[in-house]
């Protein structure tokens, strides 16, 4: 279950969000509260690629079926080929650990993603809308863990989540927490990396993504997320797929077929007349692109 759970990368999206304050008056008391406008979330797992399964290494200390970081037990060589190996030795000693309650943890991080040169594009982006509100950009990754209790009553009581909140709510975490910190033998010996690049920053030029740059994907998800955003759309638990991408660059290729054909019409002629009737093809013309448009006919038809 471990090896297939490597696999798997962990949810990795962007939110870009706008905001504004607005203020309501009762009577002499005045309050402000925040409006969102709109909610725009892309799904970034298709530009990672896994790397191999790590292991922790014999010399770094980590949780290795105990309470406390420790530097033993040691199990197998920690080197990065015997990773796959030492996924097995590190279950079995998890198995045979006699604790009534222990956990084993997979890891799932996403690296070398350069978020800080990907944000102010973004907002630029936002910006070149004219939108005044506030702006925020999320970079959120879910589901990085993957933790393995032993059967029990115990670990079945703080898996269930209205016994937790019952907790949290009435602080009786305080109490709890610390008993569970001693009780639990835990591991957490096994990680692995989804990376966007070879390595952070530019170096040269020797940097490698996986699938493309950072400028490359704004480029590529730009025009729609402007049209998102001018729509005031609000994506809450879903992103924006390809189709909505693909009918934005359309709908752009129409709007510049459009604009080229009464880019090469004369603007004006001196004759009152004659400009009236090529105002009046320039909006027939507009209005042929439409129709054509919601029928799925080409710019030429």
């Amino acid at each position: 279950m471990i090896k297939e759970q490597s696999l798997c990368p962990p949810l990795y999206t962007v939110q870009i969000s706008g905001s504004h304050k607005e203020t309501e008056r009762s009577g002499n008391k005045e309050t402000k509260r925040t409006i969102q406008d709109f909610l725009v979330q892309l799904n970034l797992i298709d530009l990672l690629e896994k790397t191999p399964v790590k292991s922790l290494p014999n010399d770094k200390r980590g949780y290795r079926g105990g309470i406390i970081p420790k530097l033993k037990p040691v199990v197998g060589t920690g080197e990065p080929e015997d990773a796959l190996d030492e996924i097995r030795l590190w279950c079995e000693h998890y198995v045979q650990n006699p604790a009534g309650i222990k956990s084993f943890t997979l890891e799932r991080k996403v690296i070398n993603h350069d978020i800080k040169k990907l944000e102010p594009l973004l907002r630029s982006a936002i910006y070149e809308t004219n939108y005044k509100g506030h702006v925020e950009i999320n970079f959120q990754s879910l589901y990085t863990k993957v933790i393995v209790y032993s059967p029990g009553k115990i670990n079945e009581w703080r898996s269930t989540a209205w016994i937790r909140w019952l907790f949290y709510l009435t602080f009786m975490w305080i109490i709890s927490w610390p008993i569970l910190f001693f009780l639990t033998r835990k591991y957490q010996v096994i990680k692995v990396d989804f990376q966007y690049a070879d390595m952070l920053n530019e170096d040269g030029g020797r940097r490698k993504c996986a699938v493309m740059s950072e400028v490359e994907w704004f480029h590529l998800w730009e025009s729609a997320i402007k049209r998102a955003a001018l729509a005031r759309m609000k994506c809450g638990d879903t992103c924006l797929d390809d189709s909505y991408r693909i009918a934005t660059a359309q709908a752009d290729a129409r709007g510049l077929v459009a604009s080229t054909r009464l880019q090469q019409q004369p603007q004006t002629t001196g004759n009152a007349f004659a400009d009236g009737a090529l105002s009046f093809l320039g909006q027939g013309l507009r209005a042929a692109e439409d129709w054509n448009a919601s029928r799925g006919w080409g710019a030429d038809c």
